[in-house]
């Protein structure tokens, strides 16, 4: 004797599956997102160089960005 689910526990799961893949489509649509606008077009790159304590030129490269947040 084979036993059925109950018609609320199916709509139930059927609710749960269906959020899960819309959470996962927009968590997926929001990463690719971010990944096509950090473009850094108000970045730039800016190269030291300095002499050490042992009379070595040392280069020193860093990132400086006018954003306040960047993705």
């Amino acid at each position: 004797m084979l036993l059925k689910m109950p018609k609320e526990l199916k709509m139930k799961n059927r609710s749960v599956y269906l959020v899960s893949i819309l959470v996962f489509i927009i968590g997926f649509s929001g990463t690719i997102f971010i990944m096509k606008n950090n473009d850094h077009i108000e970045c730039e790159t800016v190269v030291r160089k300095f002499k050490n304590n042992d009379g070595n030129i040392v280069t020193q490269t860093e990132h400086v960005c006018k954003e306040k947040y960047s993705f």
